[in-house]
């Protein structure tokens, strides 16, 4: 496993556990599915808000403006594709050339 492999997983694991703790309580017990729509397992936009400030505390990123749509946050999948490209140090390579 690659190191981007290996910060994707630690990114969708820390997404998953997020919207897992921010779920409304219910029959779920399994983690959420990753390609669920948030709003299926009970999020609303305050929900949303929250998971939003959450994650970027969690993930030390900031979601640009653009960035916070409900493309984004339709599923956990999407977040973590959108968390990846905002990752610190994400595409550096030490080259400045």
């Amino acid at each position: 496993m690659t190191n981007s492999d290996t910060h994707r997983a630690d990114l969708e694991h820390t997404v998953q556990d997020t919207v897992g703790r921010l779920m409304p309580p219910g029959p779920i017990s399994a983690p959420p599915d990753p390609d669920a729509p948030l709003a299926d397992l009970g999020f609303d936009s305050l929900r949303t808000i929250s998971l939003l400030t959450e994650l970027e505390q969690a993930l030390s990123v900031e979601f640009p403006a653009d960035q916070i749509t409900a493309t984004t946050f339709h599923s956990i999948r999407t977040i973590v594709e959108a968390a990846a490209e905002l990752a610190p140090g994400k595409g550096e390579t030490g080259d400045d050339d």
